[in-house]
């Protein structure tokens, strides 16, 4: 359907694209189908197999018409033999992630990525889910995952990450070899490929390589409108490929922002000899963009009130949402990187701008200030890393001073969107997005830049640091439960907390059970809730003043079992609420004073509620799995 923006394009980035669009297209039609009831999810899906046929032979017979030799080649070049093989290790490594269990190290994939389609496929439909506030967020790749669970369970899930990174890779390699020649193109691609965070995400259900591939792509088809305004393609494609980014992730709503806002700064002035850049045109790509991914938004809409929900809550509201949790939620995203002093209790303190250089070069050499956990005490994992090529490529083209429009364009939407990342929320995660961009310039900038030696040097450093901590870290573990060495369940057991305490769950009939500081409810066969006061206001905290409050809507939610973690909690405290539960027969419990402390924040209130209502005989204790208890409501 893609072909007539395709024609004469490189045949690698042609094969991305139409990929990448592709499966963002299926996750958005499985959304659209599976929105209805079930009763007519089966006759939508035949109608929209004859829509799409039909569109497609229109599509390709005024193609036809237009320009009778139009089709792709892929033939293999010895360059895309090359970079075909050095690509092959790292998603190899991929597909080992892809095959095994997910971890406590896949936290996201756990918590919601896949607890969400689960939930979902149960359902048989993409319902409204209350209590993960996740759900809400734009899912066109998470959709995929629920079609790969009902197909190949978690690994199939998983291979459509695998899938998506090769096509990323591709798009690296096409991209490059249209702008600088192929080897640029290799040096590109490998760059790519062996970005620490790239490989670990593609092996699990996380979906930031593909919201990457989708953005990163989509402002490298601008920059090309830039420097050549005669092919409007470029504009269409672009259009799609940020479309499927707005609809991926809400960080996708900044790239195309961005986009807009750098490509502005290009339509004030233009060489004649180029020709003008085009108003309409643009407009017309920011309106594909908008009707790709206004399904999620709408959606939101409708259950929600807030098409962006749970953000912006002040200005646009929310169901289940208050500012207490916008609040905490808020803290929580501010507190990645090095842009701000944090208080002894982990709360953001006030942005410092001096800190913008040492956040952004920190990057690529201290990623535990960027992921999950702890990262305000530096705890992430140094798979979050970005590595120092794409910040490296970002430097050179700026001291070259050989800028054409293209790469000032890319430059500008880059730092532009490294400023923005500063202010609102230093995940590293969000990096991907810059990451194809960033590589593709890496490419160049060793064909054709004096700086570019040193970039050349990097990328063999990066490789080797990436390879070898991915396979130590993640893939060796792994490799000994597909080599049979270990049951899988075995090794879910050893590396999951909550996975023991699930399978009790799951054995003892249950009508719904709240989780307290657990949020791996995918392991659960049994409806859950997350109970923490930050993830929605059902529960109602506010207004509760005793155990028996609390319990009184745990029931009135249908809830008949609790489950608490008490991994994350400091020992003292630990052994304070177990006294002052009954639980155990000795020890100092809490002061009054530190009671009412808990009381007061609603953060915690309902550490100190569940301890009265368990001592009144509210809840009845059933088992502890490690550090675990789980209780029966009366």
């Amino acid at each position: 359907m893609l072909s007539p923006w395709l024609t004469g394009r490189d045949s690698a980035l042609s094969l991305s694209i139409s990929g990448l669009v592709g499966l963002g297209s299926t996750g958005l039609i499985a959304f659209l189908i599976q929105s209805l009831p079930s009763s007519a999810q089966i006759a939508a899906s035949g109608i929209a197999i004859v829509l799409f046929a039909a569109i497609g032979w229109f599509v390709r017979k005024r193609a036809s018409v237009v320009e009778p030799d139009r089709r792709f080649s892929f033939a293999i070049a010895p360059a895309a033999r090359l970079a075909i093989g050095l690509a092959l290790v790292p998603v190899l490594l991929s597909l080992i992630g892809a095959a095994a269990p997910s971890t406590t190290l896949d936290w996201d994939s756990l918590a919601y990525h896949l607890a969400v389609p689960k939930i979902w496929n149960l359902d048989g439909q993409t319902s409204f889910i209350s209590y993960i506030h996740h759900s809400n967020f734009p899912l066109s790749v998470d959709t995929l995952f629920m079609l790969g669970l009902k197909w190949g369970g978690e690994a199939g899930a998983k291979t459509f990450s695998v899938v998506l990174f090769v096509l990323a890779i591709m798009g690296v390699f096409g991209a490059t070899r249209e702008a600088y020649g192929e080897k640029a193109a290799v040096w590109a691609a490998s760059a790519y490929a062996t970005i620490p965070m790239a490989i670990w995400l593609s092996g699990t259900a996380y979906i930031d390589v593909a919201h990457g591939a989708f953005g990163g792509l989509g402002l490298f088809l601008i920059a090309q409108y830039v420097q050549d305004s005669s092919k409007k393609s470029n504009l269409i494609l672009a259009g799609l490929m940020l479309g499927f980014s707005m609809g991926t992730k809400y960080t996708g709503i900044q790239t195309l922002g961005v986009a807009m806002i750098v490509a502005l700064v290009f339509l004030v002035r233009r060489p004649a000899t180029a020709g003008r850049l085009s108003v309409p045109a643009f407009a017309g790509m920011v309106a594909i963009a908008v009707v790709v991914s206004a399904p999620w938004y709408i959606r939101n809409i409708v259950n929600t009130g807030n098409p962006v929900y749970p953000f912006f809550y002040s200005a646009l509201g929310g169901k289940n949402w208050s500012d207490y949790n916008a609040k905490i939620y808020s803290n929580e995203q501010q507190g990645f990187g090095a842009g701000r002093e944090m208080a002894p209790d982990y709360t953001a303190g006030k942005l410092e701008p001096a800190r913008i250089g040492a956040s952004i070069l920190g990057l690529a050499y201290q990623p535990g200030r960027y992921t999950n956990p702890l990262p305000t005490q530096g705890g992430g994992l140094p798979m979050g890393a970005v590595g120092p090529v794409i910040i490296g490529a970002l430097l050179a083209w700026l001291a070259s001073g050989r800028m054409r429009r293209f790469e000032g364009y890319l430059v500008g939407c880059c730092l532009f969107s490294l400023a923005t990342w500063f202010v609102l929320s230093q995940q590293s995660r969000y990096m991907l997005t810059l990451a194809p961009p960033l590589c593709i310039l890496a490419g160049g900038a060793i064909a054709r830049l004096t700086y570019g030696k040193i970039i050349a040097v990097l990328v063999p450093i990066q490789a080797a640091f990436a390879l070898y901590l991915n396979y130590i870290v993640v893939a060796q573990p792994q490799l000994d439960v597909l080599a049979g060495k270990m049951n899988p369940a075995d090794y879910r057991r050893a590396t999951t907390g909550f996975a023991e305490a699930a399978e009790w769950i799951n054995a003892h009939p249950t009508k719904r059970v709240a989780l307290y500081d657990e949020v791996f409810g995918y392991l659960l066969d049994v409806p859950y809730f997350w109970a923490n006061p930050g993830h929605t206001t059902e529960l109602g905290y506010e207004s509760m003043n005793t155990g028996v409050d609390l319990v009184e809507n745990l029931r009135r939610l249908g809830i008949d079992r609790v489950y608490i973690n008490t991994s994350f909690w400091p020992k003292e405290q630990t052994a304070a609420w177990l006294f002052d539960a009954g639980i155990t027969p000795t020890g100092p419990g809490m002061t009054e004073a530190e009671k009412q402390g808990l009381m007061n924040d609603l953060q915690v209130k309902w550490k100190p509620l569940l301890a009265e209502a368990i001592r009144s005989g509210e809840l009845i204790p059933e088992t502890q799995i490690r550090r675990g208890l789980i209780f029966k409501v009366r």
